[in-house]
This record gives structure tokens, C-alpha cells and sequence, in this order.
């Protein structure tokens, strides 16, 4: 069984692991950074593409590439931050934290972290300061800190365990 030090030693490393992958991402130039992000969208459409309708007036796979490919840059800010938020929150609960308190805290780690993450893309070649990429960053954050708060009372609340309380 795990010790309580070994458990917050191990969320805040997967936290900063986390942040670090973002770092990296954040890093790539602006045209590393289409590439990769052109190559996830042909990647989705190659394997949703057979179950869903696409409405749109595009003739070949580069122009649906290109017509989705903004959505999915959207998409990839949402889901990364949505992550760092379950594993902010996971850590501060960890920490001894109450959730609504955690809550506040995980809030505000993730909204100073995708600030800093701007501010750093302004030094990167093709890169800049977005205000829209730290909506996203932040409406992904709060979707994860929520939805883990959500699971967190429900289990409270239907099994008695004491989830929301310091020990």
C-alpha cells in the first residue's frame, strides 16, 4: 500500500510531466506546430471520416485538412488543459485540501500556467500571444477540474467515503 508521501510525490510528478509536455508543444515553431497538428486532423478524418458526414464543399482530403484543421488546433488546447486540470486538482486533493478549496487552487495553477505558456510562445518563431488560446486552455482546465469534482461527490455522496475532507 502506498504511503500518502508517495501518492503526492506521484501526482505532482505527473502534473509536472504534464506541464512539460505542454512546454514542448508550446516550443515547436509556428509551422512545426501546423504540421503536427495538419498530420493529427488527416489522422482523424482517415479514421472518423468513414462514420460521419462532413458538410463540406471540398473535393479532395488537403481541403477538408485544411477546413478542419483550426477546430482541431481548438480541440488540442481543450484537451490538453482539460487533462492538467484532473491532474492539478488530483495533486492539491492529495495535498490534504478540501475540493471546494482545490478547486480554487487548480483554477488558478492552470489559468497562471496557460498564461505563462502564452507569454513563453511569444520568443517562439511563428508563435504568439493569444487572449483565444487562454479561453480554451481555461474552459478545458475548468471541464476537467469539475468533472473530477463531480466524480468525487458522487462517490461521497453514494458510497460515504470520506473523499472531500483532510484526513
Amino acid at each position: 500500500m502506498r504511503t500518502r508521501k508517495t501518492t503526492m510525490v506521484l501526482s505532482w510528478s505527473l502534473v509536472i510531466f504534464w506541464m512539460l509536455l505542454i512546454f514542448y508543444l508550446s516550443s515547436q515553431t509556428g509551422s512545426e506546430s501546423n504540421l503536427l497538428s495538419r498530420t493529427v486532423t488527416d489522422w482523424l478524418i482517415k479514421i472518423f471520416g468513414p462514420y460521419i458526414t462532413l458538410d463540406i464543399q471540398t473535393s479532395t482530403l488537403t481541403d477538408v485538412v485544411t477546413v478542419l484543421n483550426n477546430e482541431v488546433r481548438n480541440a488540442g488546447h481543450i484537451l490538453l488543459y482539460f487533462i492538467l486540470g484532473i491532474l492539478v486538482i488530483n495533486s492539491v486533493i492529495h495535498n490534504g485540501r478540501k475540493l471546494f478549496r482545490g478547486f480554487h487552487i487548480s483554477l488558478f495553477v492552470c489559468l497562471m500556467y496557460s498564461i505563462s505558456d502564452e507569454i513563453h510562445q511569444i520568443y517562439v518563431p511563428g508563435r504568439g500571444f493569444e487572449m483565444h488560446d487562454i479561453l480554451l486552455d481555461n474552459i478545458g482546465a475548468l471541464m476537467g477540474i469539475v468533472l473530477f469534482g463531480s466524480v468525487k461527490a458522487f462517490f461521497y455522496l453514494c458510497f460515504g467515503e470520506r473523499l472531500l475532507t483532510k484526513k
